[in-house]
């Protein structure tokens, strides 16, 4: 039901060897929204990563976006819901306190079942800590 919802909200089917869109239906956000939910109540982890990205992109509603990315990382099954948790540890939003270790464990954890976006995610985080190091060292090293 989740993808189904999925395809729902982008109005077709996206090929991730390809890239290809293959367009199957009108675009309908309120019934990809009821995919979603049905599927959540049987704690589908994408489900409930859709949900809080909606919830984040659409809704401007932070809690309830870290609230289900939360949700749908818990059996560490679902990278792409981890990568976007992680991203809320980085940022600081919602109920998710700015944590760059968080933001590291959980980028891991997604990158480990092979979301790539979570591997670049976790080495710009390591690169940007780098460079805030940098500059608080340099504050205090001068003579």
């Amino acid at each position: 039901m989740a993808q189904m919802g999925h395809i729902y909200e982008i109005g077709g089917y996206e090929d991730e060897k390809s890239g290809k869109f293959y367009p199957l239906v009108k675009p309908n956000i309120e019934e990809a929204i009821t995919l979603y939910k049905s599927a959540s109540n049987s704690d589908n982890e994408l489900a409930l990563n859709f949900l809080g990205a909606h919830a984040f992109n659409n809704e401007k509603n932070m809690e309830l976006s870290v609230e289900n990315f939360r949700k749908a990382s818990e059996s560490e099954k679902c990278g792409r819901a981890m990568n976007n948790l992680g991203m809320c540890f980085e940022i600081g939003i919602g109920n998710a306190m700015k944590s760059y270790e968080q933001a590291l464990t959980y980028y891991v954890k997604s990158a480990k079942l092979g979301y790539s976006p979570a591997m670049a995610n976790s080495a710009y985080l390591c690169f940007k800590q780098a460079e805030e190091a940098e500059k608080d060292s340099s504050k205090y090293n001068k003579v």
